[in-house]
């Protein structure tokens, strides 16, 4: 055997690592040590939590005002043009502004912005799956016979984000814009036209029967 002296290995070391959880409905970022286990995040998330139920009830001063919203806001503008004769709808200018914290990448938001609008307006204006009463099949089974938006259908769409670094939502400051560009269309083309023609039109698609 050699008579050297084996010396001990050396600990690489290890900086705490951020662990988002949430609990009872409200978000918590804790560090943790590489080593720490689930049962103990959750346990000192736990106690942040209960710190942070005493300043909701005015026990401490800066975080007095509850939780904060880290979720995805959204403001949509609609235009749209209705023949009083013929009932025929067409959408004339639509406006959006998003807040999903940081936008890492501009160029594919906006695309998902954009893609977002065309989807709802074929969801308030042209789309609707129907079915047979007795077979309980759908009609249209192929885009052939299905309604779905053209480039004559949209008109110019502008989109806006104004977001900002949002750290409570996550490491990167982003915060999701999958659905979110989809789903007020609908209502803010629907509300366009019961301006227009004065009418309410709560089922979808808004069609030409539906207004006269």
């Amino acid at each position: 055997m050699s008579d050297r002296a084996i010396s001990p290995a050396v600990p690489v070391e290890q900086k705490p690592l951020p662990l988002g959880l949430t609990v009872n409905g409200m978000r918590r970022t804790i560090a943790v040590e590489p080593r720490t286990t689930l049962f103990e995040a959750l346990r000192e998330t736990l106690a942040l939590t209960e710190t942070k139920k005493g300043c909701d009830r005015g026990e401490c001063g800066a975080e007095a005002n509850g939780p904060k919203a880290i979720v995805s806001f959204a403001a949509v503008f609609g235009e749209v043009c209705v023949d009083p004769d013929l009932g025929q709808m067409k959408l004339s200018r639509f406006v959006c502004a998003y807040d999903a914290g940081r936008i890492i990448n501009p160029k594919t938001a906006r695309s998902q912005a954009i893609g977002g609008i065309i989807w709802g307006v074929g969801q308030a204006l042209l789309e609707q799956s129907e079915t047979d009463p007795v077979l309980g099949r759908f009609l249209h089974r192929y885009y052939s016979g299905h309604l779905v938006p053209t480039n004559a259908d949209i008109p110019e769409l502008e989109t806006l984000f104004v977001g900002a670094f949002d750290g409570e939502a996550s490491p990167l400051g982003a915060k999701g814009l999958g659905e979110l560009t989809a789903v007020s269309v609908a209502p803010a083309i629907a509300n366009a036209v019961y301006h227009a023609t004065g009418k309410w039109i709560r089922e979808l698609p808004i069609t030409i029967e539906k207004l006269l």
